[in-house]
């Protein structure tokens, strides 16, 4: 390319580019600009010509090609700085980009200035930034919040093998988090093994289980009653890549509710008796309809009852009548389920 289409081509380039151009000398006094610094400077490039790019670019606001040009003039090398300014309120960024021009003899005597629009990149990055913060602070706080849970906050991947253990958990079933990472599901107790498997299906299709009553084993090998919630975990493609489950021992309130139901059958036991006693006067029946109320299911907590009468002359106890099991089998299947007298 001669030296002609060259000077062409570098004036179509200096014409039409969409960044604003300026070329200053070692004084920074404005040697030429394009239309497009007009942007910058709220005047035609005819209007700059030969003043102060200082006086000029100062006026109107932060952004001047002075701070690119005086490093390119002391070092002479390229050079770029990005600066900020504010518009009617707003703020605006600019990267200022400065190349030398040389004389024959190697010293810098002027300087091309291109000044880019960057502002809608920055307020993006800016964006980014405020939204990447808004979620490092979300999971810190999630994080806090499942680590210092009272319920046990569980996850693992689809083979079962924990992937995360909080506070609550290593507080419900003694096992510490290094104790439970990387191991297969710690608290299942042997014989609910195959209803875990069951279970691990329906979450692998997406299905959540909630409060659901089942049972848990300590470290120490006790068994707790617990309740719990489980759900998948999604991947971003909506894929389930794990299961996280959260779950509270009920093992004081499920005592509680059996003790109530035992109390309850004893109130039962002894509005019967209290009907019996009103409803005959026959003195054996009674102690009979009695004795047989006192060992009815698990009402007072006998399988047995026995009538004992004081003998004044004799100073003995003598067994007037028994309630018990009819037969062995019955006798068997008494002795099972708990003692022969409570």
């Amino acid at each position: 390319m001669d030296i002609d289409n060259m000077l062409r081509f570098a004036e179509a380039i200096f014409e039409h580019i969409r960044d604003g151009v300026v070329i200053l000398d070692r004084d920074f006094r404005i040697l030429n600009a394009n239309a497009f610094v007009e942007r910058w400077t709220g005047q035609a490039a005819g209007q700059i010509m030969n003043r102060d790019a200082r006086e000029v670019f100062h006026a109107v606001g932060e952004i001047c090609p002075h701070c690119a040009a005086e490093e390119v003039f002391e070092t002479g090398e390229v050079s770029a700085v990005t600066q900020k300014s504010t518009r009617d309120d707003a703020a605006v960024y600019a990267e200022l980009t400065a190349f030398p021009i040389k004389s024959d003899t190697g010293e810098v005597t002027q300087c091309v200035v291109v000044m880019q629009d960057i502002t809608d990149r920055m307020l993006c990055h800016d964006e980014v930034l405020r939204l990447y913060s808004e979620m490092t602070q979300t999971k810190e706080y999630l994080e806090s919040i499942i680590e210092n849970s009272a319920d046990a906050i569980v996850t693992s991947d689809l083979n079962g093998i924990i992937t995360s253990w909080n506070k609550g958990a290593e507080r419900i079933y003694g096992f510490t988090k290094e104790e439970a990472i990387g191991k297969f599901l710690p608290f299942i107790p042997e014989f609910l093994v195959d209803t875990e498997k069951e279970i691990n299906l329906k979450i692998r299709s997406g299905e959540v289980l909630r409060r659901v009553e089942t049972f848990r084993k300590r470290k120490d090998g006790s068994i707790i009653s617990v309740s719990l919630t489980l759900s998948p975990i999604k991947n971003a493609a909506g894929e389930v890549i794990g299961i996280s489950g959260i779950s509270r021992d009920i093992s004081e309130k499920k005592n509680v509710e059996k003790e109530l139901v035992r109390r309850n059958q004893e109130l039962s036991r002894l509005f019967f008796i209290s009907s019996a006693m009103r409803g005959t006067l026959d003195l054996d029946r009674l102690l009979r309809m009695v004795l047989t109320a006192v060992t009815m299911g698990d009402g007072l907590g006998f399988n047995r009852a026995i009538l004992f009468l004081v003998d004044e002359k004799r100073d003995v106890l003598r067994g007037a009548m028994g309630v018990g099991p009819a037969s062995y089998e019955e006798a068997i299947g008494a002795k099972e389920h708990g003692s022969l007298f409570a």
